[in-house]
Parts: structure tokens; sequence; C-alpha cells
């Protein structure tokens, strides 16, 4: 069994130290009393845990359960357990939610390299006019298509390694 620490992130209940325990096919979520807030397998857990990454150090799961919508911070090790926990449901890799996933990586992918490209022909069209115009040395640089193709292009990128996790899931699990 695993203990794993989380700290309240709601304003009301800001610090609270909560623990959530995993064992098998199954997922304690214990109030600071130790006393059980809710349980859930996997399958629960794929459709009322959400998973929200920051960055590094960043991590933040909503658990929801019944009419209660918990919010917590977790550590990098914690939030990586709990996610392999949700992986472990057949709905995380079902054939349906990879072709989403793959769906949503290609296009988001692809819009975010139209993006930068366009960017950057804008770009250096304005640059040409600027420096082939009697006198005209003003242009102007598309910085927000650049770096909102730039957001996308990493998305898309996150989302194809999600896909190959994933896919590595799906495909131990249709093995065994």
């Amino acid at each position: 069994m695993t203990t794993l620490a989380l700290t309240r992130v709601d304003k009301e209940y800001h610090g609270e130290k909560w623990q959530i325990k995993l064992e098998g096919q199954s997922a304690l979520l214990l109030m600071p009393d130790s006393q059980v807030a809710a349980s859930f397998t996997p399958e629960e857990a794929f459709s009322q845990f959400e998973l929200i990454r920051f960055a590094r150090s960043g991590h933040n799961v909503a658990i929801t359960a019944g009419e209660n919508i918990w919010k917590f911070a977790a550590w990098p090790k914690a939030f990586k357990q709990i996610n392999i926990f949700v992986q472990q449901s057949q709905e995380a890799s079902s054939e349906a939610e990879l072709a989403s996933i793959r769906r949503r990586a290609i296009v988001q992918t692809a819009l975010g390299s139209l993006i930068l490209l366009a960017g950057i022909a804008l770009t250096l069209d304005d640059y040409l006019k600027a420096a082939y115009k009697d006198g005209g040395s003003e242009y102007a640089i598309f910085y927000g298509a650049m770096v909102a193709g730039i957001l996308l292009l990493v998305k898309g990128l996150y989302h194809f390694i999600e896909y190959r996790k994933l896919r590595c899931v799906a495909d131990l699990v249709i093995q065994d």
C-alpha cells in the first residue's frame, strides 16, 4: 500500500494535510483525522480526478466525489503515482481514448506549425517591404503568432508523449 500526502489548496481549507492510499485497484482519500472521505477504482478515478501539471514543481489534483470537489497540491512523486493509478483504468487505455489523444496531438502540432510559420512569414514579408522601400526602415515582428505557434507545438508534442505512454500501457494490458 502506498500512502501519499496531499495539501488542500481551497481558500477555506488551505494547508490541510490529507492522504491518498493506493492499493492495487483501489484508492482511499483520507481526511486529516484519517476518516475515509471517498474511495475510487481506477475507472472512477479516470472520470473524477483532474490532474493539472503547471511546471516541474507545480502539480495539482482536483477530485470530485458526489457534490464535493476537493483541490490539492501534490508533490511530483505523489502526482506521478496518482497518474499511474488513473492510467490503470481500461477507459484510459481504450482505443477511443488513444485515438482522441493522438488526433489532438496531430491537430495541435499541425496548427502550431502553421501559426509559427505564418508569424515568421509575415515578419519576413514586412521586413522585406521595409527594406526595399525608400526611406522606410520600420517593420513589424509578429511575436504573438510565433509564441502562440510555439505553445501549440509544445502542447501537441506533450500529447504525443502521453499517447505513447498510454499506448505502452494498453499494449501491456493486452499482452496480459
